[in-house]
């Protein structure tokens, strides 16, 4: 029915355009201020609901991860309790999923907080399904999911308040202009924002340092001789290991 009502009609399909680099960087130096006194920066809810205390500094963490053929990077903004923001860029060095994506940009995120000290966080992301497993509403499935949502689950630990709130895309839209230059690799990056190279995934086994069992040799008594005089009992034997040892 819908096809003959349409055919009165001349469509053609017109494919979505991708946005140059220099075009998402000027968006990006057109909007990069130094403060930002008209962003709300507290939780939805009141730090008191929260369990938090009434006067605690609350950071704000804007993220955003994008993963196409050019590469994987993600976007973040952070924004403290003056509303100065700080913003940076990750290129990764391995190819992921678009969720894996988010989840590694709210790792680096979570991480650059802790570095500057921030206690309590409110963690801002479009992503439905990172801000709903880490909040306990959906259930993480398959390997990689499970481990992300671990490893966020660690970095929550470090912070003495945290909350994931998820909101529409166009009010995302700094964190995800960062994210797709990130992906071409920073060309036309503005300047101050710094962009680093992520060379392994989050969930890349650590390098683990084995204990080595040192197995008895024949030239262990030869050494404790050498090093400690020590001899053992047998006169022959220890005649003939001064012997070899002179």
């Amino acid at each position: 029915m819908w096809t003959l009502e349409l055919t009165q009609y001349y469509i053609r399909y017109k494919a979505r355009t991708t946005i140059k680099a220099q075009a998402l960087a000027d968006f990006v130096a057109e909007f990069n201020m130094v403060s930002h006194p008209d962003v709300p920066i507290v939780p939805s809810s009141s730090p008191e609901s929260l369990g938090w205390p009434t006067d605690c500094e609350t950071w704000i963490l804007y993220t955003d991860g994008s993963s196409n053929q050019a590469g994987c990077g993600a976007g973040i903004v952070l924004i403290d309790l003056e509303g100065i923001e700080c913003s940076h860029c990750f290129r990764f060095k391995f190819k992921v999923t678009n969720n894996e994506a988010e989840y590694e940009a709210l790792l680096a995120g979570m991480k650059v907080e802790t570095e500057l000290g921030a206690e309590y966080l409110v963690v801002r992301s479009d992503s439905q399904l990172v801000i709903n497993q880490v909040s306990g509403t959906y259930q993480a499935r398959g390997d990689n999911m499970i481990t992300y949502l671990r490893k966020v689950q660690k970095a929550t630990t470090k912070f003495k308040g945290m909350r994931m709130e998820q909101i529409p895309r166009e009010k995302n839209h700094r964190a995800d202009v960062l994210a797709k230059i990130a992906v071409t690799g920073g060309r036309a990056l503005p300047k101050g924002i710094p962009l680093q190279l992520i060379p392994r995934p989050s969930t890349a086994p650590g390098l683990e340092v084995s204990p080595v069992t040192r197995l008895p040799c024949w030239m262990d008594p030869i050494v404790d001789y050498l090093q400690n005089d020590i001899l053992c009992e047998n006169p022959d034997q220890a005649h003939k290991l001064k012997r070899i040892a002179t």
